[in-house]
Formats: C-alpha cells, structure tokens, sequence
C-alpha cells in the first residue's frame, strides 16, 4: 500500500501516510503490551464487544474490496492517505 502510494503520488506527499502507518503500530503495540488480554478476561463483555467490533471491521474492508475499482482503473488524481486515515487503518 505504501509503495503503490509513493508511486502513485510521490515520496513527500506519501510521508504522512508512513508517518501514521508507524505511529498506529507502536500504539497498537503498546496497548497490547499493558496487558489488555487480563483486562478482556476480567471484564468478558469487553471481549465479547471486541468480537462483534472486529466481524464489522472484517465486513467493511470486505465491502471495501468488493466495490474497489479495478487496479488499472483507479483515480490516482486523488489525494494520498492522511496521517490520522493511515494511523486507524
């Protein structure tokens, strides 16, 4: 994704996208480094809410992929992905 960005729009309009790509990892490995699997075992209906967000999640990048135009005819006169769209990606 990176690389067809960079290609698509260059390697400075693409950085802010690396940028929140690399900040949404070292937070996603952080919360699950403060022990949030004790915490979904104390609280089971945390975790049962957490099934159901992610079959959601799973649904809409489905949905995403189904409806995506075909890889030679994509927009590319759009915009890259922002820092905040790549860091919750």
């Amino acid at each position: 994704m990176l690389m067809a960005s960079g290609e698509n729009f260059g390697v400075r309009r693409t950085l802010p996208h690396v940028s929140g790509f690399v900040i949404g990892f070292v937070v996603m490995a952080v919360v699950i480094g403060v022990r949030l699997a004790e915490m979904l075992q104390a609280f089971p209906v945390l975790f049962t809410l957490l099934k159901a967000a992610s079959v959601g999640y799973l649904l809409l990048l489905a949905w995403k992929i189904a409806t995506a135009s075909a890889p030679g005819e994509a927009d590319i006169s759009g915009r890259p992905m922002t820092f905040l769209a790549a860091a919750f990606q």
